[in-house]
């Protein structure tokens, strides 16, 4: 796609946001419009993008990194590897990129090695990532220095969901070694580390009772409409050419 053909997506995008922003006040003639005129089509409500906005952010590279974090069995990877379809993009998990890289499953290089050498190899491949969508373990803010590098090089997501689906999530995973403990354990590191997700996220999307398709369309909805800093700075970009 040349400059031209982005600028003029540009516009749309443009035009779009200022029309949300007027339907935020519940206006049914401007809904009508919008369905009639512009998107040729009835207004989607349920998170359906449409497909030029997914072509800019594909054929005109503007989208960031986009770093998934959340509570284990938040739905990290499941909604990471439904982000990549959907934009076509690539996607890595990155405890999956430790057992690859040292041979070793995570239960095991806790039991062998401690957790203190598994936050190593986390931080470790972290900064080797090149995908654009990367899911990430539930400990990834324990470190600071993780943290700065995913605000340094990219948007920081976080998938929440409430301590009890969690707990339903859960019920017969035997493979996750901080949560093979008491259920006053259980909710303390919870507490613990949702404390640190909401500090840290750019963007945070609710997962409770949402199907994997509708949270992947709702992660594009607010990072198109509601992450500003990063969308004007490639804007200006563009405009440079």
């Amino acid at each position: 796609m040349d400059r031209n053909e982005c600028l003029m997506l540009d516009g749309r995008l443009r035009i779009i946001e200022a029309f949300l922003q007027i339907l935020q006040w519940g206006s049914m003639e401007v809904h009508l419009l919008i369905e009639f005129y512009l998107l040729k089509k009835p207004f989607d409500i349920n998170w359906q993008i449409p497909s030029f906005l997914i072509n800019f952010f594909k054929r005109c590279e503007i989208m960031d990194k986009l770093f998934l974090i959340g509570f284990m069995g938040s739905g990290k990877s499941t909604v990471g590897k439904k982000l990549s379809l959907i934009l076509n993009t690539s996607y890595i998990d990155t405890d999956s990129l430790i057992e690859e890289t040292y041979q070793k499953k995570i239960p095991a290089i806790f039991k062998e090695e401690g957790e203190n050498a598994f936050r190593k190899y986390e931080t470790d491949i972290l900064h080797t990532v090149t995908a654009e969508i990367v899911s990430t373990g539930g400990g990834i803010v324990e470190k600071d220095e993780n943290v700065k590098w995913m605000q340094k090089n990219g948007v920081i997501i976080y998938l929440q969901s409430n301590f009890d689906e969690i707990t339903t999530r859960l019920e017969k995973d035997s493979f996750r070694p901080l949560w093979d403990k008491s259920l006053a354990d259980r909710r303390k590191l919870y507490i613990k580390r949702v404390i640190m997700y909401e500090q840290y996220a750019d963007l945070v999307i609710d997962t409770t009772q949402k199907d994997i398709e509708a949270i992947a369309h709702e992660i594009i909805h607010e990072y198109t409409y509601n992450y500003k800093p990063n969308r004007e700075k490639y804007r200006k970009e563009i405009l440079k050419g």
